[in-house]
């Protein structure tokens, strides 16, 4: 019980010491690498906490549990919870989308699908899942506080990479807020993350991150350049290069 409650302090307590430690982790990095590097090296800290979290607070039984994939309901209805599922979507793909691609090669594309699965799969895993499992009844920690945090985290990423949505950062942090109750609400009628990961996942390819994070065209042209040398780069030098 005494171990019980300490996590649940410490969750309560984890974004207040998330949120600053992810900008400072940003910055220095930004100082350090570039813009892009510092952008993505400070994602791959957030990532870590996303994981180590989870995994230590509830372990990897409790992890599995959290993917039920029986299709969600709210107040018995799954066409309700189908609508709030695929209404983040309609935003995202309505809006977002189109710019996205307009000048997005196959590169592109890959590797915004593959960032989108890797944030939405452990954003789910601590803002929600983790939260299910320790606090379990309690909607207004689960949902809201819960919720709220996750959208106000996203003042870090924005704070270092301008977003365009109309309205600005307010807008966005508003959306997000609102998006970590949906989907939280979602989560926590179900006890399971499964689907609200995927609509995760599809929402943030909306926006094809990989533009934010890597100059793939100076990529291919530096690799070519090593190839043409005689020297074939290792799988660490590849996603150094990535991010320059």
């Amino acid at each position: 019980m005494y171990l019980f409650n300490y996590k649940r302090l410490w969750l309560i307590r984890l974004p207040v010491v998330l949120i600053p430690a992810c900008f400072f982790i940003f910055k220095l990095n930004t100082l350090w690498f570039g813009k892009r590097q510092g952008y993505f090296t400070g994602f791959i800290f957030y990532w870590l906490w996303c994981f180590l979290i989870p995994v230590t607070f509830i372990g990897w039984k409790e992890i599995g549990s959290l993917y039920s994939l029986r299709f969600p309901q709210i107040k018995k209805s799954k066409w309700l919870a189908a609508f709030l599922l695929i209404l983040p979507l309609i935003f995202g793909y309505g809006f977002a989308f189109p710019k996205a691609i307009a000048n997005a090669g196959s590169g592109i594309i890959v590797v915004s699908l593959l960032l989108a699965f890797v944030n939405a799969f452990l954003e789910e895993l601590l803002w929600r899942g983790t939260f299910i499992k320790i606090f379990h009844a309690n909607k207004f920690i689960c949902i809201f506080y819960a919720g709220s945090s996750f959208g106000i985290w996203h003042l870090v990423p924005l704070s270092f990479s301008a977003t365009h949505v109309p309205g600005g950062m307010i807008s966005f942090i508003a959306f997000a807020v609102i998006l970590g109750w949906l989907y939280g609400w979602i989560a926590c009628c179900n006890k399971s993350i499964f689907w609200v990961t995927v609509s995760h996942v599809l929402l943030d390819f909306s926006g094809l991150g990989a533009r934010i994070y890597f100059n793939l065209n100076l990529l291919l042209w530096k690799l070519w350049k090593r190839l043409k040398n005689g020297s074939s780069p290792t799988l660490y030098q590849t996603l150094f290069l990535l991010c320059v």
